[in-house]
């Protein structure tokens, strides 16, 4: 059969179970997992309770002593003023009042709302006698005035908060609709002021116009060859005289010509001027004449640019020619019929040519010299007709804005009137309680879980395993204090062996065997702690009297010469004992004292202290006695003293096979356990294992029955009772428990 080494999967590396810690691990910090955090709750549930009650208490008060906030909302829209759209198909609207750019004038317009002034105007409609209630009124809507805007659009949100549940809509409402009538007449101003800008350009623009007419005057008055109307009575005969001139001189070539082909033909010359007699009488040539300087008269008077009119042009090329048509015709009827026609007409032409050249060239200086002046009244000409446009344009829009801006459109349009709110806003109670509740009860649970972080003390088996290199051989509960175990101020689970608590020190002593060679059992074992009230004294009696139940010849040795507290349990002698029989004065068996109710169980106690040196522990007669009883007896549990501070124990440990640890549940920190080990190793104490005792926290997980679980048990030899009795001493002892 396998020899179980570490009953509870705890033990040192390489002896046939997992190691707890590697012997690096000396960290005093011991890692908390989710076990032990619940444990803590279980243990401290109270102060979770009491603080999350307190905190929730307190918060619940602040939150019913807050004063209600009620909130009214409205809406309003922003739009760029407008005039009416069946009056924009008659007349154009005033540039002044056209809105390019829509965003900019709502958010312009939407940043004059919630002023100062324009709240304490509407205050003054409320408090107009208290100036303290109105002052406070002002700065509550201020505070709390909100403006939202709904994305995509131009229309707005607006809230406003009070305590007052049944002023807060009417003061919202007064503010809208006083912010309405402000941006309304601003508005208005601004047209009004655009209307009177543009009457003030207006007379600046007449007094600049009379100023141009006035220098107008003044240069025709001087130069008396301009006309009013822009002409320039010398630039015109310069034209008409110098077209004359043209004309001229091709009548000048052809007459030319035709004295060549006379020359050649002289009948061909006979019959043209007979043609020409014949075809273009004096009379006619008149008549046709005046007829063309009429259209021309009429053409000027009705053409404002008639020097350029082609019309204009054509008339004076044609009476030129018939001028010269008619001087011709006067000519042949004054010269003689003998005389030369052909070279009467080339020296006439030609002397009316160099006439007109002489005229040409005076007209030509005389241009020249009035040209500078003539730039400068044109130049005011074309000032005095912009002006004058510009004048009756600004006439022409005064009249579309006298017949368009009384359909000015307001630029604030309510959409949604506040309403007299239902419930406040805030606080919401009933979820701030709650909150507060649930924050109360993670502050109480973060207290609990905060204190166990900081809690190093060794609760559990667990904890001991990141830290300590030794098997756990057993788990001894927290032990009931009832009066049928209460034994010399022991507990004495002999008296109640059907419960968790013997069963715990039957499962240490099977650890015992498991763990111990099968070579080499461990007789003689040392029960020590690392301090003192760690119950080593205990575990070492109830130890001592399951290995006898056992059938085990066992004898307990008092080893603890410090503080001894076993004579009591068997009603030894306290004078007699160890201490006698290591000074020679009586043999060992005369110092025993046998167990009556326990035949397998021996005890021999310390003995009388007084003036015996401690340093006896490590004589030679102590362990020759040891190994007297190790013959004698199957098991020799010695209860030795506490570890730190003491050499009692390391020398008693000397002359043990192993050594068992007691450790108490929250007695100590991880450090004076490792300090405890180290001294032992130190030594060369061979160390079996550990012994947790007091365990009161997750023991559902080392017992399979629970902490209650009662069965029956044998009556005592002494007469205990009938059944019924001992059923009711079970139950009161249960009671007392």
């Amino acid at each position: 059969m396998d020899r179980i080494i570490a009953p509870y999967g705890y033990g040192p590396p390489g002896v046939g179970s997992p190691a707890l810690a590697s012997p690096s691990a000396t960290v005093d910090s011991i890692p908390k997992t989710l076990g032990d955090y619940l444990r803590a709750f279980r243990r401290r549930w109270w102060v979770a309770f009491g603080v999350a009650l307190t905190l929730a208490f307190l918060g619940t008060a602040y939150v019913l002593r807050q004063p209600s906030v009620f909130q009214a909302m409205a809406q309003v829209r922003i739009v760029p003023p407008e005039f009416n759209h069946a009056l924009s198909v008659i007349v154009e609207h005033p540039a002044n009042l056209n809105r390019d750019n829509t965003e900019q004038f709502v958010l312009d317009t939407m940043g004059q709302f919630g002023t100062k002034a324009l709240i304490t105007s509407v205050v003054r409609e409320f408090e107009p006698a208290d100036p303290v209630a109105a002052a406070a009124l002002v700065n509550e809507v201020s505070s709390s005035l909100g403006t939202k805007r709904i994305p995509g659009t131009s229309t707005f949100v607006i809230t406003v908060e009070s305590q007052d549940q049944d002023r807060v809509a009417k003061v919202l409402n007064a503010l809208i609709r006083k912010y309405e009538e402000e941006t309304k007449l601003r508005e208005v101003d601004k047209i009004n002021n655009s209307k009177s800008a543009a009457l003030k350009s207006l007379d600046r623009l007449r007094v600049d116009l009379k100023g141009i007419d006035d220098q107008i005057a003044k240069i025709i008055k001087v130069a008396p060859y301009f006309a009013p109307d822009g002409r320039n009575f010398v630039e015109e005969e310069y034209l008409n005289m110098r077209s004359l001139l043209l004309q001229k001189r091709v009548r000048f070539e052809d007459l030319a010509y035709e004295q060549n082909l006379a020359e050649m033909w002289p009948g061909l010359r006979e019959r043209a001027d007979q043609n020409d007699v014949a075809e273009g009488s004096l009379r006619d040539l008149q008549k046709s004449r005046t007829q063309i300087a009429n259209e021309l008269s009429y053409y000027q008077s009705t053409i404002r640019n008639h020097r350029n009119d082609p019309v204009v042009k054509s008339l004076r090329k044609r009476l030129g020619t018939l001028d010269l048509s008619i001087d011709q015709a006067e000519l042949d009827e004054k010269t003689p019929a003998v005389a030369d026609i052909g070279s009467m007409r080339l020296n006439r032409s030609l002397e009316e040519i160099k006439e007109l050249e002489r005229q040409v060239n005076k007209q030509k200086i005389e241009m020249q010299q009035s040209a500078p002046q003539f730039q400068q009244f044109l130049a005011l000409r074309r000032q005095r007709d912009q002006l004058e446009h510009l004048i009756t344009k600004t006439q022409e829009n005064e009249l579309r804005f006298e017949s368009v801006s009384p359909t000015l459109s307001a630029p604030v349009v309510p959409l949604l009137s506040a309403v007299d709110p239902i419930a406040p806003i805030r606080p919401r109670r009933m979820m701030m309680i709650g909150l507060i509740s649930v924050l109360s009860s993670l502050v109480g649970l973060g207290l609990v879980c905060g204190l166990e972080a900081m809690d190093r003390l060794v609760k559990v088996p667990e904890h001991l395993g990141p830290n300590l290199s030794l098997p756990l051989l057993g788990v001894v509960p927290r032990m009931r204090r009832l009066a049928r175990m209460n034994r010399g101020g022991h507990l004495w689970t002999p008296a109640v062996p059907g419960t968790i608590e013997a069963d715990a020190f039957r499962n240490l002593r099977a650890s015992l065997i498991g763990s111990e060679p099968v070579d080499s059992p461990h007789v003689t074992i040392l029960i020590t702690s690392a301090k003192a009230g760690e119950g080593k004294s205990t575990t070492a009696l109830n130890l001592a009297a399951t290995c006898a139940l056992s059938g085990e010849r066992t004898i307990l040795v008092d080893c603890d010469l410090r503080r001894p507290s076993l004579a009591a349990v068997f009603e030894a002698d306290p004078a007699l004992g160890l201490v006698d029989v290591l000074q020679g004065e009586m043999p060992w068996q005369r110092a025993v004292v046998p167990c009556t109710e326990i035949p397998g169980l021996s005890f021999l106690p310390s003995g009388h202290l007084a003036g015996v040196p401690i340093e006896i522990l490590g004589s030679l007669e102590l362990k020759q006695l040891i190994t007297a009883l190790a013959r004698q007896y199957h098991r020799v549990i010695l209860d030795g003293p506490a570890i730190l501070g003491l050499a009692d124990g390391r020398m008693l440990g000397r002359l043990a096979d192993t050594t068992l640890l007691v450790v108490r549940s929250g007695a100590n920190e991880l450090s004076p356990l490792r300090r405890a080990k180290a001294m032992l190793d130190q030594s060369r104490i061979h160390l079996g294992g550990i012994v947790f005792n007091d365990l009161s926290e997750d023991l559902r997980n080392w017992s399979s029955y629970g902490s209650n679980s009662w069965e029956s048990w044998a009556l005592p030899t002494d007469g205990g009772g009938s059944g019924p009795a001992r059923k009711l001493e079970r139950k009161s002892a249960t009671t007392t428990a």
